[in-house]
């Protein structure tokens, strides 16, 4: 918990916690009312100690993955999970460096980091890091990716088991982009959904062993309460 408004404390416990994050998992929470700064001083601390990191280690530098602040569907399922799943779906193709994709009709499709996150999939799904069950669970997440034809899959599966299984999922891709650092700013709306907290706790759960240098910031107005925390 990092409470405001001193400001020294706090930007120490970000730095620290990002250089933590390299040896294991760590969640910070920061709360605090309305116009406080709390997105900035987060974000001006990543920024500084990317740099360094990176200066530090080039072949493997700190990933960052934010979500949206506001939006009008920002009440809809897993929604501060929808952007940084995105992100993570490009950086995981940047990792195997694909940049063209064969169509069964012989056309063959360039990337485009614009991509809505089908390019993204069908390249993971292809290469085998993703089967076609966890293809339709990122679905969940972004549902402009959802492809009907796979929705069967998911049929028959009690709500706690597609939230385990969506985490899971998640994770087999953070864990191909660590060090990583993942920033869910629910500012504008005062918490996260409901949902993307179910979600967010049982990655806390099962994080530490699945995907080790991982470093969460939970940026909130109201006071948290995670069920792993």
């Amino acid at each position: 918990f990092v409470s405001f408004p001193s400001r020294e404390m706090q930007a120490n416990v970000i730095t620290y916690s990002l250089r933590d994050a390299q040896l294991g998992f760590v969640l910070v929470t920061v709360e605090g009312g309305a116009f406080l700064g709390k997105s900035r001083l987060v974000a001006e601390c990543i920024q500084a100690e990317t740099e360094i990191l990176g200066r530090e280690n080039k072949k493997n530098p700190l990933t960052v993955l934010e979500s949206f602040r506001t939006s009008l569907d920002s009440h809809t399922a897993y929604f501060s999970f929808r952007q940084i799943t995105l992100t993570a779906l490009q950086q995981c193709v940047s990792r195997i460096g694909v940049s063209s994709l064969p169509r069964d009709d012989g056309v063959t499709e360039i990337y485009s980091p614009e991509s809505d996150g089908t390019w993204d999939l069908d390249i993971l799904v292809k290469s085998g890091m993703l089967t076609e069950t966890e293809r339709a669970m990122i679905g969940l997440i972004v549902p402009r990716v959802r492809d009907q034809g796979y929705v069967g899959l998911l049929q028959g599966k009690s709500p706690s088991v597609l939230v385990k299984s969506t985490a899971s999922t998640l994770l087999k891709l953070f864990s191909q982009i660590q060090p990583l650092c993942l920033v869910l700013d629910s500012d504008g709306e005062g918490t996260l959904d409901k949902s993307s907290l179910e979600l967010l706790s049982y990655l806390i759960e099962v994080a530490p062993e699945r995907c080790p240098k991982m470093c969460i910031f939970l940026l909130s107005r109201d006071q948290v309460s995670l069920a792993s925390s």
